[in-house]
């Protein structure tokens, strides 16, 4: 669904650059919407292929436009890198996430305009991927073992800027080894019939906004 709403609103409102200049079209191939994550856009001509070699720059109006960052501007496979934490209004709120627009526009080899798209892309100020890496940890534990924990959002260590809050239940206990709270160690203590279950949330520590949550947990024996 994400896909199809980038590729419909680019789409339907594409727009070339001049007399003679190419409409672009616009395909989201790869990655996902979420903080983090990569954004694989593959761009080509809708009359004509774009030339080997043709570029591709995006543009996005502030408060947003640090949210995308090119990593590849090569048109075929324009790969873009979605900020890690959410962007922030100026007293540091999480603004909401919705639609936002851009411009893409395609240049040859040369430096020459060759056309342009424009659009909407779906802005999602969380991660939708998130989990805790219990480093190392070979279940049934024992009482007494001792592990590294990190957090990961879009497969990253969460940012400095965000905090985490843990929660424990059971014979398990977490202690913090990194001053956001994201990288800690969890410690199994004697088992009391349940699981050893953990849980922790992101959040935008100024308003408290929640950018994501995961679970894990430990067989304790």
């Amino acid at each position: 669904m994400t896909r199809r709403l980038f590729l419909m609103a680019s789409l339907s409102v594409a727009t070339a650059l001049g007399a003679g200049a190419e409409t672009l079209q616009v395909d989201l191939v790869g990655g996902s919407v979420q903080l983090g994550g990569d954004l694989i856009v593959e761009v080509s001509g809708t009359s004509a292929p774009l030339p080997e070699g043709a570029t591709c720059a995006i543009a996005v109006p502030p408060p947003h436009d640090a949210h995308l960052t090119v990593v590849s501007d090569a048109c075929a496979r324009f790969t873009l890198k979605q900020a890690k934490v959410p962007v922030l209004d100026d007293k540091g709120h999480a603004l909401p996430g919705g639609q936002v627009p851009y411009t893409i526009t395609a240049s040859s080899p040369e430096g020459a305009e060759l056309g342009a798209a424009s659009g909407v892309f779906p802005y999602n100020n969380s991660f939708s991927d998130i989990r805790i890496e219990i480093v190392d940890v070979r279940n049934p534990v024992s009482p007494g073992e001792s592990f590294e924990a990190v957090v990961y959002g879009a497969e990253q260590p969460v940012d400095e800027s965000l905090t985490c809050r843990w929660n424990t239940y059971g014979p398990v206990t977490f202690e913090p080894t990194s001053a956001n709270g994201c990288e800690g160690r969890v410690t199994a203590t004697a088992p009391d019939g349940r699981d050893a279950d953990m849980d922790v949330g992101i959040f935008n520590l100024t308003d408290m906004h929640a950018v994501g949550y995961a679970t894990a947990k430990m067989l304790v024996q």
